[in-house]
């Protein structure tokens, strides 16, 4: 399934949508964890400026009671950049004009919080390690482990320079990892046991710095024979392309998260008889991580009945743009009723109708043990399709008859001429009741296939532009390649996980 981009959740966060749209994108926020987390950044930053716009008005003369104590700074750099003027001459605009209650959201936004300390002494106070080399310091200030999931957290200690970068970096709206940008060279991260002896992980990830923080995650291969205590080397080498040695030796004792760690071997079998299929595998409860483990599976009815609908064009079944595609539409809740947040999950597949999932879930506070219940919802689906369009495509606008494929209809087109290319949409109406959206792509071209929603009446448009003059007739080739479904259970299926 894929995603609406930024401009259209921004859209949709901001009320400015269609209707139709709208509930396109509510109907995906229900399944998607990665664009409920854009929709969560934007209410943040919508808090932000709340609270700013409703900060106390300052006194009259405060500007001059400012200006009056500042004393004058040398600059020691030649030249700066025009980014970083703009940014410190909007600084002053906010201090003064939003109020002093904005200073420290603007200090932790920038890297700046002075209750981090500039200096580091308070971070040498609570870092469990300090490594530091060319003037930058970096500090192991907290271990998450468990059998499950390994969770080192750093915090980075910048110089003058890089700071100014990175600020840099957020006017340019480039806001790449500060050890992972993107020439920069991996960390490297060896987990072993008290012989030396190497333990394996997999999916190894490097969590986004905010504020020069983050965390290096790894979740070992073999849980159930991991030893009590290991040791993790760690290091990095790069740190926003400023080259270095940052070594760590973490060692790391799971003795007691072993005990409190539950996994629950589950045989539940849910879904639409016919049609779509869920068995839940493995329920872990782990101090630091919640993992639910599941396959979703075609009945043998529907993928025969897929396959068919794209006979003699196993050229959908491969291509790059498209996949056979299910995933359960779910929630997970704890005892007191609350939504485990999803935060990712790993996904393999066979032969194209079995799916095998291993999701994992957000924590509000580590050692967050206790019941946990499962609700399937729906499910969402992508699949081929094979209905192909000739039009001839002239300005002005025109009601199309005959161009009927199956479940697939185009009613109209309009087309007129802007900027000396020919700007056409053409309407068109889906029979699929449960369809959402339509992958399509204009055969001869190359543009990439589109991706246009379709809202519950079935109706959609397609919106593209073609070279040509305003008289000219132009013969375009419409191919649509998938759909996205969403199919929701007529009342949802509870099972208690522990």
């Amino acid at each position: 399934m894929k995603c609406f981009n930024f401009d259209t959740l921004a859209a949709y966060f901001d009320g400015i949508l269609e209707e139709a749209e709208s509930k396109n994108v509510e109907k995906h926020l229900e399944f998607c964890p990665m664009c409920r987390e854009v929709m969560e950044a934007l209410k943040k930053e919508e808090a932000f400026l709340e609270e700013a716009i409703q900060a106390p008005k300052l006194p009259h003369d405060f500007d001059q009671h400012v200006l009056k104590d500042l004393t004058p700074y040398e600059n020691k750099k030649k030249k700066q950049s025009w980014k970083y003027q703009f940014l410190t001459a909007c600084s002053i605009v906010l201090a003064f004009g939003l109020g002093a209650s904005m200073y420290p959201q603007l200090n932790t936004l920038f890297g700046e919080d002075t209750t981090v300390s500039i200096s580091g002494q308070q971070n040498e106070e609570k870092a469990l390690y300090s490594v530091e080399d060319n003037g930058v310091k970096v500090n192991i200030t907290e271990v998450s482990s468990s059998p499950v999931k390994i969770e080192v957290f750093y915090e980075i200690e910048p110089t003058e320079e890089m700071e100014e970068k990175f600020r840099d970096n957020l006017l340019d709206y480039d806001l790449n990892d500060i050890i992972l940008s993107n020439d920069s060279v991996l960390p490297s991260v060896l987990l072993k046991n008290n012989d030396g002896i190497e333990v394996p992980f997999e999916n190894l990830e490097f969590s986004n710095p905010h504020e020069w923080k983050g965390s290096i995650i790894l979740y070992p291969q073999d849980r159930n024979n991991i030893p009590n205590r290991l040791t993790l080397d760690v290091e990095i080498t790069e740190i926003l392309d400023e080259k270095g040695i940052w070594s760590f030796s973490i060692p790391i004792d799971i003795t007691d998260s072993k005990r409190d760690t539950m996994t629950v071997q589950l045989d539940d079998v849910m879904g639409m008889e016919g049609f779509y299929q869920l068995e839940l595998l493995e329920w872990i409860d782990a101090p630091n991580a919640k993992i639910l483990t599941f396959e979703s599976t075609f009945s043998n009815e529907e993928m025969a009945r897929i396959q068919k609908s794209v006979e003699g064009r196993e050229d959908l079944l491969t291509s790059s743009s498209m996949n056979v595609w299910l995933e359960p539409i779910f929630a997970v809740y704890t005892e007191s009723g609350e939504e485990l947040r999803n935060k990712g999950a790993s996904v393999s597949s066979t032969n194209g109708n079995h799916f095998l999932m291993e999701q994992e879930f957000s924590l509000k506070a580590r050692r967050e043990l206790g019941k946990h219940t499962f609700e399937l919802k729906g499910f969402s689906i992508q699949e081929p399709i094979d209905a192909q369009f000739s039009l001839n495509i002239a300005s002005g606008e025109q009601v199309l008859v005959n161009q009927d494929s199956g479940e697939w209809i185009l009613t109209g087109y309009t087309a007129k001429m802007v900027d000396g290319k020919l700007k056409v949409k053409v309407t068109g109406k889906s029979g699929n009741e449960h369809a959402t959206n339509l992958n399509w792509e204009l055969l001869d071209s190359d543009v990439d296939s589109n991706y246009t929603p379709i809202d519950e009446n079935g109706r959609f448009e397609l919106e593209f532009e073609l070279t040509g003059t305003e008289d000219e007739v132009k013969t375009v080739n419409i191919d649509f390649l998938s759909i996205d479904k969403t199919v929701m259970l007529p009342k949802p299926i509870t099972v208690p996980l522990n």
